[in-house]
């Protein structure tokens, strides 16, 4: 292929097409803008051979691998895609094993295998195949190039049609390397073609001696598939075009795909309630129903001692009416402002927490290891950390409502020495079964805003440290902004009752 431009069959014996590409055009938005990776090119992956992906830095080789392996989120309006992607005669079994390895370390080593292969003796066989037998099971304690092999010994239990590999040397040693690579060469001998592989890497003299064919990314939305023998180990560099092509103008466009954006990602999260992991969901509510209780009851009965010291402290009819007044307060402070605060106060370590984690886990490559695997994320990580809000939080409501009540209790009987039973009931006087269920309502809206912003959020691409941070600031202050608007379109209805 030229540039990219004209259709490109891989030289060699003709084998089975895994995956063919026709007029395949694929890039990211830039502002109003696109920025191709592949321009209108066209190419074949074939069952069984030993592919190596090339490029210079920048070119677009992570990303191709993140089209092929379908990781590319659904509601993210940052991708483009367009032409035909064809996988013959299905979809295979396609797993990928990024940079970072998306093991997980709290499983150890064993464990992470028994995920694929419950069976000790298939899981230590496993080892000894990627030379791991005997290692220690800590993950934490293991090196690089241990981590490296203990994911591919976990691809390799899934038995995978299209192996994709990104990067699978980068910062190892040269013996460690050439381990790996005689540790990929034998694995896809023995594979007899079945297994087809994708190998991304910079380390192109030691990986060309295991290909058969190449795929040169240029930069500029170019693809070249020459023979291995032909080609001469140099990478085609081409500048993009400018602007790129099939650009949007203007703000509309971008804006409404953003729109539609987060409205697919709350779809995503609805659709999560149906919890198919019970005690899962329990547990996690437990977890963070005990973390945040003490704070927000101790707060909820500080909110309620200054409200009620305050307005005792500034009543103008000097306790003529007491009565009407505690009352009117009671259903002001405890059905109204309690609520608002309470949630806002959950927010902050709530929205902080759900976007380390799940930014986390997609830094690592988690959510792909649980793709691979068949385990469902929605299942598995939304649907629990769903339900563990929905739980946590009318409960945490509750106990702020008990403690904000002993607090004013608390001030009148410190200034006044009136009994419990002559306050408390006054207090609550005004306050019906609709204000309560009013506050319930408004606890499961502010629960499910609480995961649906962040987990938006720590889903864009390319979330770095630094990334992650200003999405954290990004989301606790849209949560708390649609917080306060979900109270306020509530507040009306609910004086109305």
């Amino acid at each position: 292929m030229s540039g990219g431009r004209a259709s490109a069959s891989l030289p060699g014996p003709p084998l089975a097409p895994l995956c063919e590409a026709e007029g395949l055009s694929f890039g990211y938005r830039m502002g109003g803008r696109v920025r191709w990776i592949l321009d209108r090119v066209s190419f074949r992956l074939e069952r069984g051979g030993f592919h190596l992906l090339a490029g210079s830095s920048g070119s677009g080789k992570s990303s191709l691998l993140h089209l092929l392996a379908g990781e590319l989120e659904p509601e993210d309006p940052a991708w483009v895609v367009r032409g035909a992607l064809r996988w013959n005669p299905r979809r295979p079994r396609i797993v990928t094993l990024f940079q970072r390895e998306g093991l997980f370390d709290d499983l150890g080593v064993r464990g992470n295998l028994r995920l694929v292969v419950p069976e000790e003796r298939k899981v230590e066989e496993l080892l000894e195949n990627v030379g791991l037998a005997g290692c220690p099971d800590e993950i934490p304690h293991l090196s690089g190039g241990q981590r490296k092999r203990l994911a591919l010994a976990r691809t390799l239990a899934l038995e995978p049609d299209l192996l994709l590999l990104d990067e699978p040397t980068a910062g190892l040693d040269p013996e460690t390397t050439r381990r790996i690579l005689e540790v990929l060469k034998r694995i896809h001998r023995d594979a007899g073609g079945r297994l087809a592989v994708l190998l991304c890497s910079h380390d192109l003299e030691a990986c060309r001696k295991l290909a058969d064919r190449v795929l040169l990314l240029d930069g500029g939305g170019g693809l070249a598939c020459p023979a291995i023998e032909e080609w001469d180990g140099r990478i085609p560099v081409r500048d993009p075009v400018p602007g790129g092509r099939g650009a949007f103008p203007g703000f509309g466009p971008a804006f409404l795909l953003e729109i539609g954006s987060w409205a697919s990602s709350l779809v995503r999260v609805l659709t999560a309630l149906p919890p198919e992991r019970p005690l899962a969901c329990l547990a996690r509510g437990w977890g963070v129903l005990s973390s945040l209780l003490p704070f927000l009851a101790l707060s909820g009965f500080g909110f309620g001692a200054l409200t009620i010291y305050f307005v005792a402290l500034g009543d103008p009819m000097h306790g003529a009416m007491k009565s009407e007044l505690d009352a009117v307060t009671g259903r002001i402070l405890l059905v109204i402002l309690l609520p608002f605060l309470v949630s806002l106060l959950y927010a902050a370590p709530a929205v902080s927490s759900i976007l380390a984690g799940i930014g986390a886990m997609r830094r690592d490559r988690q959510f792909a290891a649980h793709r691979a695997l068949g385990r469902s994320i929605r299942a598995e990580i939304l649907s629990p950390i769903l339900w563990s809000h929905l739980l946590a939080l009318p409960l945490i409501f509750g106990a702020a409502f008990v403690a904000t009540t002993f607090g004013a209790f608390t001030v009148e009987a410190w200034r006044r020495g009136v009994g419990f039973s002559d306050f408390v009931p006054v207090l609550l006087r005004e306050i019906g079964t609709a204000d309560l269920l009013w506050c319930l309502g408004k606890s499961l809206g502010g629960a499910v805003l609480v995961v649906w912003i962040p987990w938006r959020l720590a889903n864009r691409p390319g979330q770095t440290p630094k990334a992650l941070g200003e999405s954290a600031r990004s989301a606790w202050i849209l949560t708390a902004l649609s917080i306060l608007l979900l109270q306020g379109l509530c507040l009306f209805p609910q004086l109305l009752d």
